[in-house]
């Protein structure tokens, strides 16, 4: 698939839904797909550039199981790639935006325990963490892994925030808010929110976050996000 430069892009998503990674953009673009809007996962938003999104098969990532195939005409993109390019490109200048949110304590160690990321203030030769630390440069801090997760998780749902995105949607929240939104019906749509969950058995709590200014951010912004302080 050739990789476009924004100017080249020719036509508009109607839908990006987007958040911090292991926030359930999988399980979105399932749900999307099943009320009546093809989306793709991390196919148009990738580490290694911006893909073509068209009306027929050009944006099927090597993610996209049997949800989509190469007849669906795409209508949408569900990618935490996306976030820095939300009011940028000019792709998205009629495109909806709607900003995932999940539980933080489970992202953090969702990304942790299943990635292993953050572990070191560069990363390793990964194109993910790579794309990641370009946009938040202040994960090049010394910090422990945890710290570094928190502070991903804030200043990436930050960036969203601060490009007004069209429809906050919490991963948790009944399917009819998001349906309203896009304008239909809430009937026989995908159901599973663990699609791509690698938590089977989730033990953590706030205390395992290194006490300082990045936990009492991150604490904050949970709250805020209407998340209960959970301890040991």
């Amino acid at each position: 698939m050739k990789i476009l430069k924004p100017s080249e892009q020719k036509r508009e998503l109607d839908y990006l839904v987007t958040g911090v990674s292991r926030s359930g953009t999988v399980y979105m673009a399932k749900l999307l797909t099943s009320l009546g809007f093809p989306c793709t996962h991390e196919a148009v938003f990738t580490p290694y550039g911006f893909k073509n999104a068209s009306k027929t098969n050009s944006a099927v990532s090597i993610h996209d199981g049997p949800w989509l195939n190469n007849t669906d005409k795409i209508v949408a993109e569900s990618s935490y790639m996306g976030a820095p390019h939300v009011k940028s490109l000019r792709c998205l200048r009629e495109t909806k935006v709607i900003h995932l949110i999940r539980e933080p304590l489970r992202v953090v160690f969702s990304i942790l325990d299943g990635f292993n990321y953050f572990q070191h203030p560069h990363p390793d030769n990964d194109p993910y963490q790579m794309f990641i630390y370009v946009h938040v440069p202040d994960l090049t801090q010394d910090l422990d892994p945890v710290s570094r997760a928190c502070l991903f998780y804030m200043e990436w749902n930050e960036m969203i925030e601060k490009q007004n995105p069209d429809f906050v949607y919490h991963v948790e929240s009944d399917v009819e808010l998001l349906a309203e939104f896009l304008g239909v019906e809430a009937n026989n749509y995908f159901q599973n929110r663990r699609a791509n969950s690698r938590s089977n058995g989730f033990s953590h709590t706030h205390d395992d976050i290194p006490e300082g200014p990045i936990k009492d951010r991150f604490i904050e912004m949970s709250k805020r996000y209407g998340y209960t302080i959970i301890s040991a």
